[in-house]
């Protein structure tokens, strides 16, 4: 069944099966930038109370 179902995909496009694959993409960026954002947060936050102590 997956044999075919792949091989039916691959002839025709089925939008059931392409919008999801594209939400996931969409949603793996998302989550890489908001990892990136968290972490420069809490970095941001260990700059400024080092700078606290040291001032």
């Amino acid at each position: 069944m997956k044999i075919e179902v792949g091989a039916a995909a691959r002839q025709h496009p089925d939008p059931r099966l392409v919008l999801p694959c594209g939400f996931w993409a969409v949603g793996a960026v998302l989550a890489v930038i908001g990892v990136k954002i968290a972490a420069l947060t809490v970095f941001g936050r260990h700059v400024h109370r080092s700078r606290r102590q040291a001032g």
